[in-house]
């Protein structure tokens, strides 16, 4: 009779610790398939190689590959790229899976369960270690080298006392040239439409100027200009979108073109 009762309990506890065990593996199988993120600019694919994730980052300019660990609802990885290694992590909340990457938390949604990488070896790919690099002079010179010759257009419409009455917007040039000088340029307007056909409109001009060079800070890489007023400036950007040449953040719009700066 004891050894029966025995029994029973070590039954129900292999059933009780398969069962933890099934719903742990089931969370992790959450992380595969295929992720967007709200636009549509960019495509997570993650699929299980033994005990990690192997997967592609895909945007409009480039494809990178991705390897990444889970434990439950987070994740770690590693984006790996041509211009250096990015350490981001994940978490799933409520089927949506939310990536910090250098000190942006991006929302990507689940499109499908699927993924396109069945019989695709990655592990090639996974070059530089296992450590983010972003902190890298070497990445530094290599972004540097990208922005030189190169021009950042900002286009904003203001979203602040906007009705169908009042439109205003601004657009921004700001031209990173070869030799570390930069120039701003800058023409904002607003137009005030009367309710009997009148309308008021205006606009401002501004430019600056200074030095401009590729440092690294809390977040990562940054762009540090140097006004020639003495005020100085320091601006984290994405890699990511940086090479893809064109993002938007609310109400702002981005483009960079390599090449394009007006410099004289």
């Amino acid at each position: 009779m004891k050894d029966s009762f025995q029994f029973s309990i070590a039954i129900h506890l292999f059933i009780i610790v398969g069962s933890l065990s099934a719903n742990l593996y089931s969370q992790n199988l959450d992380f595969t398939g295929t992720f967007k993120t709200q636009n549509n600019a960019i495509t997570l694919q993650l699929k299980r190689v033994g005990n990690e994730l192997h997967g592609t980052l895909q945007t409009k300019e480039a494809l990178f590959a991705v390897k990444a660990t889970n434990k439950n609802q987070d994740l770690q990885g590693i984006v790996y790229s041509d211009y250096g290694n990015y350490s981001f992590k994940a978490t799933l909340v409520e089927k949506k899976l939310l990536v910090s990457f250098q000190g942006n938390t991006y929302h990507y949604h689940r499109v499908s369960e699927e993924h396109q990488l069945e019989g695709v070896d990655l592990t090639s790919y996974f070059k530089g270690g296992d450590q983010g690099e972003q902190q890298s002079s070497y990445n530094n010179s290599v972004y540097a080298e990208h922005i030189s010759g190169g021009q950042l257009v900002v286009y904003e419409r203001t979203s602040i006392l906007i009705s169908d009455d009042v439109r205003a917007s601004s657009i921004t040039y700001v031209n990173f040239c070869p030799y570390g000088k930069f120039t701003i340029s800058s023409d904002s307007g607003f137009t005030v439409h009367g309710d009997r056909g009148g309308n008021a409109s205006g606009a401002s001009y501004g430019s600056n100027f200074g030095t401009w060079k590729v440092i690294n800070n809390h977040n990562g890489a940054a762009v540090q200009l140097n006004f020639a007023n003495g005020r100085q400036g320091v601006y984290p950007f994405n890699p990511q979108y940086l090479y893809a040449g064109r993002w938007r953040k609310g109400n702002t719009q981005y483009a960079f073109a390599k090449g394009k700066a007006s410099c004289n």
